[in-house]
């Protein structure tokens, strides 16, 4: 249990912050669930149309039970509460799930950083080693506007990778982005599959491919295809 009070005193503006943070661990974690949300076979996959980044809100997996909370006095954001919750837990010494809950969760970045976002944010993720080398994850997430209800950005991805032997690596990804935003509806949907065999020692044959579609966008292409074929040889 993490306690701490802040007194802020800027331009004759007095303002003051109260964090709580609570955390109980609860058993361990295998080695393939240490990076599951990230993870890639290959560092080139988000060239590919992959998911460049795991959805907001989903921490880095950790087995137990995760609250925190900020309650603030004072200044613009006087009265605004930011609560965190977070469960992790490997289910049967195989599934590992994560669920998360975000109310006014603190900006990051420019005039937003450590102030309360108008969001609330949800989030689930399920991972599993699958058959032989290959672990594969999905994850579903969705935030609103906490003023706005009928506002909705939603997330679904699934990804798979890993060796299938000792000569073949793959990964393939699924994800769909959707969202009705400031009166706008936008998607956009995107399928990679990446395969290398090692012909030998040396030798090696690739097959990457991504394609994305999608509408209202901003200036983003309506679909984008991305293909390489090659075979690395040393001379």
């Amino acid at each position: 249990m993490q306690a701490e009070g802040r007194l802020v005193d800027a331009g004759g503006e007095r303002r003051t912050l109260v964090r709580y943070r609570a955390e109980l661990p609860i058993g361990s974690l295998p080695e393939w669930a240490a990076g599951l949300p990230g993870a890639h076979e290959f560092p080139d996959a988000a060239d590919f149309l992959a998911a460049k980044e795991p959805p907001a809100g989903l921490e880095a997996p950790f087995a137990g039970l995760r609250v925190s909370s900020t309650q603030r006095l004072g200044g613009p954001d006087d009265g605004r509460g930011t609560v965190t919750l977070s469960h992790g837990r490997l289910v049967s010494g195989r599934y590992y799930v994560q669920a998360g809950l975000q109310q006014l969760p603190e900006g990051t970045e420019g005039d937003e950083k450590d102030r309360p976002m108008d969001l609330r944010r949800r989030v689930v993720m399920l991972g599993s080693q699958l058959h032989g080398g290959l672990v594969g994850r999905c994850w579903l997430a969705a935030e609103n506007r906490a003023s706005d209800p009928g506002s909705e950005r939603r997330k679904l991805g699934f990804a798979l990778w890993g060796r299938l032997n000792q000569q073949d690596e793959l990964e393939a990804s699924v994800w769909h982005d959707s969202e009705r935003w400031s009166g706008a509806d936008r998607y956009r949907t995107s399928v990679s599959l990446l395969f290398v065999r090692r012909v030998s020692d040396e030798n090696k044959l690739h097959v990457k491919v991504g394609y994305s579609w999608g509408a209202g966008v901003g200036d983003q292409p309506g679909r984008d295809c991305r293909v390489s074929l090659g075979y690395e040889k040393p001379i």
